[in-house]
């Protein structure tokens, strides 16, 4: 896996089966996979911020340059971490979606069709350098008080992440998971779970393995 501070700028849009949004490069579409099915532990498309672009200051890139436009887009926020992602294009491709709606199916297709947004519309925006504790090769490594070692955060349906055997709700482990993503190779790190569902604050020792 590349990096994290090859990572820093980067934003992946995390589904609500727990599957990232990425461009298929050989058809040259947008679908959503697992992270172990990411072409080299990094999905093909990236959410870029640039307020300094007045007329769109949100865009979708792709990782591999490919001939096909991606839609424009203008997030719309929830509650939490979650956004909906309104189709713009006025033409081309993507006119006849306007205003629509992203919506991920669970076979991985990716539509735009959506007049509303419930549910499977909602995606999560997490920085790089957070969800890449999500995919295989991390090296991360957790361990309680008890000697009980647990494997990476795995991502749930629902935008819930499971954690040492409980299913968090993402946006209440956004902190541990950013505080996951700051180590470094071969770092150590005392970390506190959150409560969840009448279990206490569970202390661990996050590791991150030496590349």
């Amino acid at each position: 896996m590349t990096h994290a501070q090859d990572l820093s700028r980067e934003i992946w849009l995390m589904d609500y089966f727990g599957r990232f949004l990425h461009n298929d490069p050989r058809h040259d579409r947008i679908v959503a996979v697992m992270p172990d099915a990411c072409p080299g532990g990094l999905p093909g498309l990236i959410l870029n911020i640039d307020p300094s672009r007045d007329d769109e200051p949100f865009a979708l890139v792709k990782r591999e340059t490919s001939p096909m436009p991606l839609p424009q887009i203008e997030p719309v926020t929830q509650n939490g971490l979650a956004i909906a992602l309104r189709v713009l294009d006025r033409d081309g491709p993507y006119a006849v979606t306007r205003d629509c709606f992203f919506s991920s199916q669970p076979s991985g297709e990716v539509l735009f069709d959506r007049s509303h947004y419930a549910g499977w519309e909602f995606y999560a925006p997490i920085p790089a350098r957070m969800a890449r504790t999500f995919f295989p090769g991390s090296g991360i490594v957790l361990r309680d008080d008890e000697g009980n070692d647990y494997p990476a955060p795995r991502p749930e349906t629902g935008h819930s992440i499971l954690i040492a055997g409980r299913t968090y709700p993402l946006d209440l482990v956004s902190g541990f998971l950013a505080q996951l993503g700051a180590l470094e190779p071969g770092e150590n790190r005392r970390l506190v779970l959150p409560a969840l569902g009448g279990k206490p604050e569970l202390s661990v020792v996050a590791s991150s393995l030496p590349t």
